[in-house]
C-alpha cells in the first residue's frame, strides 16, 4: 500500500493517476473533501475510466497535524509521497503554514521510523536552495542562508526539509525533490494555474524575473522513479529549463488566442502596489491580493541545475513551451 499525502493537489493529484494506471494499491489523504472534484478532472484529462481509478483510492480526509488520523493512514503502509504543504506568501499565514509544513512533516516521518515504512519521498520546493554557483546556477549543493528577504514559505519547507534529514539520521530511507514552478492542469485558481487564468482574463504588464518552470508529469516520473531505485539521503532539484516571465506569459497568451502583456511593470511600480494592497487590506479586513513576497519572486532571475537527476535517472524533460502549451490547451477546451 502507497501513502499518498496532499492527493487533491497539483502533483498530488498527478502522481495518484500515474500509480493508478500502473495498478498500485493507493491509499491517499487531503484536507478538503470538496477538492475531489479536482482529482477527477485530472483523471479524465487522461483516461476516461477516471471514475473507477479514483474511486479505488482509500481516500481519508483531515490535517496532518493530527496525531490520531497519521497513525491511521500510515497503518499498513510500505511507501509514503509527502506532497501536502500549505503554499501562502502572506505573513498572516506564517504561523499556520509552520503547523501544517513542519510540524505535520515532523508527525509523519516519526509515524513512517516507528512503522517501518520502507521509503519516503518528500517534495519540498527549490525555494529552499541557497545561492548559485561558479556556474551561475543554483544546485543541490547550494545551501541555505537565512537573508531576511526569505519568505515565510520558503522558511517553512527548509524546515520541513530539516525534518526529513533527522529522520534520515534516524534509519528513514528518504529522498527529498526540489522542483521549480510546476505546469499543469488542476486548480486554475492555484500556483502555476493561476498563470494562465490570469492571463486568459487580461493581462497587460509582465514583471522582469525569470525562474525555472517544470512540467507536473515529469515531477511524477522522476519521484516514482527514484522511489523505485535504491537511491536514498539524497535530494534533486526537478526543473526543465528557465524562462522569463514575459515569454511564458507570451506563450500562454498564444495557446489562449489572447493578448501578450506587452509593458514591463518597474521595481518602484511594484513596490508601490504591493504597500497600497498592504494599506487596502488593512481596511478592508481581507488578505492582500499582491504581497511583498509576491513582487520580489517576481522580480528575481533565477537558474536552477538539473544535472544529479539527469544523470541518476538519465531523465529527459518535458520543454517548458510545451509544457506551457498544452496546459493553456486543456484550459481553453473547458476543464475548468
Amino acid at each position: 500500500m502507497i501513502l499518498v499525502t496532499g492527493g487533491t493537489g497539483l502533483i498530488g493529484s498527478h502522481l495518484l493517476y500515474e500509480l493508478a494506471v500502473r495498478g498500485m494499491p493507493l491509499r491517499s489523504v487531503s484536507r478538503d473533501p470538496g477538492k475531489l472534484s479536482l482529482v477527477k478532472q485530472v483523471f479524465s484529462i487522461y483516461a476516461g475510466n477516471d471514475d473507477e481509478l479514483v474511486s479505488n483510492i482509500d481516500w481519508r480526509f483531515g490535517d496532518i497535524r493530527d496525531e490520531g488520523l497519521v497513525d491511521e493512514i500510515t497503518d499498513g503502509i510500505e511507501l509514503i509521497y509527502h506532497t501536502a504543504a500549505m503554499v501562502s506568501f502572506y505573513p498572516a499565514n506564517k504561523k499556520r503554514m509552520k503547523e501544517i509544513n513542519v510540524e505535520g512533516t515532523a508527525l509523519l516521518v516519526n509515524n513512517a521510523l516507528h512503522k517501518g515504512v520502507r521509503k519516503f519521498c518528500h517534495v519540498s520546493s527549490v525555494a529552499t536552495l541557497g545561492n548559485r554557483n561558479e556556474q551561475g546556477c543554483i544546485n543541490e549543493d547550494s545551501y541555505w542562508k537565512p537573508f531576511k528577504n526569505r519568505s515565510y514559505y520558503a522558511r517553512s519547507k527548509f524546515l520541513s526539509e530539516l525534518e526529513v534529514w533527522r529522520a534520515m539520521a534516524e534509519g528513514l530511507q528518504a529522498v527529498i525533490v526540489n522542483p521549480s514552478v510546476v505546469i499543469g492542469p488542476g486548480d486554475w485558481n492555484a500556483r502555476s494555474g493561476r498563470l494562465i487564468s490570469t492571463v486568459n482574463k487580461g493581462l497587460r504588464f509582465y514583471p522582469g524575473g525569470m525562474t525555472g518552470f517544470v512540467d507536473v508529469k515529469d515531477v511524477v516520473r522522476c519521484m516514482i522513479a527514484l522511489m523505485d531505485s535504491p537511491v536514498t539521503g539524497e535530494r534533486f532539484i526537478i526543473s526543465s529549463s528557465e524562462l522569463s516571465y514575459k515569454n511564458v506569459f507570451k506563450i500562454i497568451a498564444g495557446a489562449l488566442n489572447k493578448k501578450a502583456p506587452e509593458k514591463r511593470v518597474s521595481s518602484l511600480m511594484l513596490e508601490a502596489a504591493w504597500r497600497a494592497a498592504f494599506l487596502w487590506s488593512l481596511i478592508s479586513g481581507s488578505g492582500p491580493a499582491i504581497t511583498k513576497e509576491i513582487i520580489r519572486a517576481g522580480q528575481q532571475k533565477t537558474c536552477y541545475s538539473n544535472n544529479k537527476i539527469r544523470k541518476i535517472l538519465n531523465a529527459d524533460f518535458i520543454t517548458v513551451e510545451r509544457s506551457l502549451k498544452e496546459t493553456s490547451a486543456i484550459f481553453y477546451s473547458g476543464f475548468r
